[in-house]
């Protein structure tokens, strides 16, 4: 007798308590007026079938009239599931109040219960249901069916696996989604989405080429998997190289740098609430960094009154020194004071060092890199540059870095000086901008 209860226990564990429901409406599936019906497919997994049976010989048809089926006495109507993981539960119909099911109905593997124009096939737990209209003569209507099912997890579907790590890659990547059981259905998301039936159907091995989150679902059957999420960031490597500079000019491009021991780290295009973190990059002997990450940030000088900005085009602002009580380094929009800096070479025995102080109100305004916070950021400037936590930094710029398309020539100090907008358009009496600046054969940008 245990053995007996052992094996029912077993058995109730392995059927899920959840219920799952579709509706058939008969009206819905385009039948024309007296068409013979034998097999409909409800969705993926039930179907219906309608025989003529012994008693009639009239056979189960669509009339317009009710939009019903009709089934006649003695014709069956089987309820069946194409796939072996789910049970049937109950079905229910409804149908016109001028024939509706009788009472000498009768139904296999279930119990029939008739409630006007309501007939409920309840206590399934099969794979198949049988009705049969009772009598000789006479037919029902069936307007619509409703059918209730469990899925069966005595095999709980493998969630998907992929075939490349999540993490980060200086490449695109080839990626393939598995899974460990025969038959399974894939489909995945690149957008984040919780992926369904209604995500992209997997085919074979995709390409990720950007940041991306892939999210894959399995199916077999109605039984489905839990979610797989795997998040790729691809750093694309830079066309650009840069060398080491002791000379700074307005409308070039540079790249910020700092050293510890024989390890270089440029500054990230990444900016986080009070700092800029950092990138590692390798110098060659040449003392040129070549090709570096893209999260390499940047930057386009830009002159006014003698003083120099950093313009990061990523996050659209000029770097700035933002406090005088802790070492924040931001970018802002605006191009005030605390944006401007002196830019001077050659600096603690160190001819390669630039040493960059923002002016304005903010006065801790000098640029080093701490290694040990591994970010860049402002320090005072009378504050000695101290192993690990406040270093130098140095400028490195793109190599053949040419001024915005405009060619160079010398200036000559007695031509006048004219200034375009960056549409090339001429600017009488410019002001609050950034203008191109054109004396002579010589044209720069500028910051007014």
């Amino acid at each position: 007798m245990k053995k007996i209860l052992l094996t029912l226990l077993c058995l109730f564990s392995i059927i899920a308590t959840s219920a799952t429901e579709t509706t058939i409406k008969f009206s819905e599936k385009g039948y024309t007026n007296a068409q013979e019906v034998t097999e409909v497919d409800v969705d993926d997994f039930i179907k219906l079938t309608f025989n003529q049976g012994s008693n009639n010989n009239n056979t189960p048809k669509y009339y317009n009239t009710g939009s019903a089926m009709r089934v006649y006495g003695g014709n069956t109507m089987t309820v069946s599931v194409k796939d072996g993981s789910i049970l049937l539960n109950k079905v229910t119909m409804t149908t016109t109040t001028s024939n509706v099911v009788n009472a000498e109905s009768t139904v296999t593997n279930g119990k029939l219960a008739i409630d006007g124009t309501t007939a409920i096939i309840s206590e399934i737990n099969s794979t198949e249901t049988t009705f049969t209209q009772g009598g000789t003569s006479g037919h029902v209507r069936i307007v619509s069916l409703t059918i209730e099912y469990s899925v069966i997890d005595e095999n709980v579907v493998h969630a998907p696996t992929f075939s490349v790590a999540g993490g980060t890659y200086y490449d695109a990547q080839n990626v393939e989604i598995v899974c460990e059981d025969e038959n399974a259905e894939i489909y995945y998301t690149l957008d984040g989405e919780t992926p369904s039936k209604d995500a992209i159907f997997y085919t074979g091995a995709i390409t990720i080429s950007e940041n991306t989150t892939v999210k894959a679902i399995a199916y077999v059957g109605l039984k489905e998997s839990s979610i797989a999420t795997v998040t790729y960031e691809i750093i694309q490597k830079s066309t650009e190289s840069y060398k080491i500079t002791t000379t700074i000019e307005p409308g070039y491009h540079y790249i910020i740098v700092g050293k510890y021991g024989e390890d270089y780290y440029a500054m990230s295009i990444t900016q986080n609430s009070n700092n800029r973190p950092i990138v590692p990059v390798t110098v060659s002997e040449d003392g040129t960094i070549k090709n570096p990450a893209v999260t390499v940030c940047e930057f386009e000088t830009a002159l006014s009154g003698g003083l120099w900005g950093f313009y990061d085009f990523t996050n659209e602002g000029y770097l700035y020194a933002a406090s005088s009580s802790k070492n924040y380094l931001r970018v802002q929009s605006e191009f005030n004071d605390n944006a401007k800096a002196t830019v001077e070479f050659g600096i603690d025995n160190d001819a390669n060092v630039a040493k960059i102080i923002f002016q304005g109100e903010n006065t801790r305004n000098d640029l080093r890199f701490n290694h040990l916070s591994k970010v860049f950021s402002c320090y005072s400037n009378d504050k000695e540059y101290t192993e690990e936590s406040s270093l130098p930094v140095y400028l490195y710029q793109r190599v053949n870095d040419i001024q915005t398309g405009i060619e160079d020539a010398m200036i000559d100090a007695d031509a006048p000086v004219e200034y375009y907008n960056l549409q090339g358009v001429k600017v009488a009496n410019p002001e609050n901008g950034i203008f191109i600046k054109r004396q002579g054969g010589k044209a720069i940008k500028v910051v007014l």
